[in-house]
């Protein structure tokens, strides 16, 4: 199977537009941040979603162009440094961006919003540098 341009640059524009939308509210200053519990939330959602689109993207590459079916998204990251689509030091960082997608989703009822305030303001960046490697990839391979 062939990659999806389509679906690839859809998936990066909502990893893109989330990425702006985390920005926007972890500039917030900390007490005002902790004051306003609808924000808290909505980054958490934000940034689920901005994972979940680059997430949508590797399994593409890994399915499409690599011809495997990943069983996690850490283990899609994994195939995307066999293959030399990532680098290293990125992938490391992805890896721990999926665990962090993971807390998210599945202890929704304990989530530090500390910890989603640090991953807004400290790794969110990591997401478009993610982009930027499957935007040169397929730029390559088409």
């Amino acid at each position: 199977m062939r990659l999806d341009p389509d679906f690839l640059r859809a998936r990066a524009l909502d990893v893109r537009r989330h990425v702006e939308l985390a920005r926007g509210m972890a500039a917030m200053n900390d007490d005002a941040f902790m004051a306003d519990e609808r924000t808290q939330y909505a980054l958490a959602h934000v940034l689920l979603v901005a994972i979940e689109s680059a997430a949508a993207m590797c399994t593409h590459v890994s399915a499409r162009a690599l011809q495997r079916a990943p069983d996690s998204y850490v283990a899609c990251i994994d195939e995307l440094v066999a293959a030399d689509i990532l680098e290293v030091d990125l992938a490391a960082k992805l890896r721990a961006m999926m665990r962090f997608r993971n807390v998210l989703v599945h202890q929704y009822w304990d989530i530090d919003m500390w910890r989603v305030l640090g991953y807004a303001r400290e790794h969110v960046d990591d997401l478009e540098a993610f982009v930027d490697a499957i935007g040169l990839y397929v730029a390559e391979s088409l």
